[in-house]
């Protein structure tokens, strides 16, 4: 019991102390944070002047010319698959495109027929439906207050505006 109260004094005075010096604690957090950034930052600056030294233009020219080999040597490896699977291939497309023609007919013929045209009358009526829905949340919409005060904003300056052409046109100024 008694160990276990020492345990609970000594995390309670732990607390305490951290309470106190929570500021020291934020602002070592911070300037940890800032030397961490200067420190990646110089990193970066000295890898980037490191790669206009000599030896560093050879590394980046080599880098470069195992990515082209690597690239060229994908290429050929690409061109021997198809090569070698040509005769796989070619039967494999025939019957892609044939299965394509066959559903496109199958597609096409059932909707001459008169479970298709149900469908595709349905499908109409559901469209308009929709549209029908969205223009009556559209009109709903302009209900709303602030729909409303746009609404009248705009026809003030409308007014405003066939009120000035008005008062121009008496004046003789001609319409622009």
């Amino acid at each position: 019991r008694m160990r276990q109260l020492g345990v609970q004094f000594r995390l309670m005075k732990r607390a305490a102390r951290a309470l106190r010096r929570r500021e020291v604690a934020r602002s070592t957090r911070s300037w940890k944070a800032v030397v961490a950034g200067k420190l990646a930052a110089e990193e970066r600056v000295a890898a980037a002047l490191r790669s206009f030294s000599p030896e560093g233009r050879a590394q980046r020219a080599a880098l470069n010319t195992l990515k082209q080999w690597q690239e060229q040597r994908s290429h050929l490896r690409g061109a021997a698959a198809s090569v070698v699977a040509y005769r796989l291939r070619r039967p494999w497309n025939s019957w892609a495109e044939e299965h394509a023609a066959r559903s496109r007919a199958r597609r096409a013929l059932g909707q001459l027929q008169p479970e298709g045209r149900a469908k595709r009358r349905a499908l109409n009526s559901w469209v308009e439906q929709a549209a029908e829905c969205r223009r009556a949340q559209a009109a709903l919409r302009s209900l709303q207050p602030h729909a409303r005060a746009q609404r009248r904003a705009l026809n003030t300056w409308l007014l405003f505006c066939i009120g000035r052409a008005e008062a121009n046109q008496r004046l003789g100024f001609a319409a622009r």
